[in-house]
């Protein structure tokens, strides 16, 4: 039986079939499994261009750099035969909401080609899988006619529980804010509507009060 963190933990971790899209884009965090995903999914020939935003935020923890660059630096020890004109970076947004503005800005002036209102039709997120659910919403408040397939890396509680241990984080603390935040930011016009299921609510609300 899965115990309430394991319930809220798996509901926030959305994932869909994979399948081809126009780009892939790994959204900004400490977890270096993001990029190595972005590049996974670019050889298999999933995507042909691989765009890292993110620069100082929430979830940067120790980096000590923009998330976006740490992504890039990541991404070619993983897989150093992938071309650099493949990667296009984002390195100056602090939350979701700039990731996909500041992302949009740039490719609508020096990536025209890829530009979400005109020519992106369907685009890969990879975020880390407790954001994924959250990184979804925000991308479709954003940019409504774009198909968004949800692919974050594999993983699971026990090994995200430890990653975030590492870093001095308690992520069932992450798991009740970001319930809160899919709560509460739809009225505040971050993210588009969302109806959470009862049971999650009550894992929730459980989770919340064992802290």
């Amino acid at each position: 039986m899965k115990s309430p963190a394991e319930t809220v933990f798996e509901y926030l971790y959305l994932r869909d079939p994979v399948s081809k899209a126009d780009v892939v884009i790994g959204f900004g965090h400490f977890d270096p499994k993001i990029p190595a995903k972005c590049g996974e999914l670019y050889l298999a020939g999933m995507a042909p261009q691989i765009i890292f935003t993110g620069g100082m935020g929430a979830g940067t923890a120790d980096l000590g750099e923009p998330e976006a660059l740490y992504f890039t630096k990541v991404l070619y020890q993983t897989y150093p035969s992938i071309p650099k004109p493949v990667v296009i970076t984002e390195s100056t947004s602090a939350n979701t909401g700039e990731n996909l503005r500041f992302t949009a800005a740039l490719l609508q002036t020096k990536y025209p080609h890829l530009a979400f209102d005109t020519s992106m039709q369907r685009v890969i997120i990879v975020a880390n899988a407790y954001r994924q659910r959250r990184v979804f919403h925000t991308c479709q408040l954003y940019f409504s006619q774009v198909t968004w397939i949800n692919c974050p890396p594999e993983t699971s509680y026990q090994a995200e529980w430890e990653m975030f241990a590492s870093k001095g984080e308690n992520l069932d603390v992450q798991l009740v804010g970001e319930t809160e935040r899919l709560l509460t930011y739809p009225a505040k016009g971050f993210m588009s509507s969302i109806s959470i299921p009862d049971q999650i609510m009550e894992a929730y609300h459980t989770l919340k009060e064992s802290l």
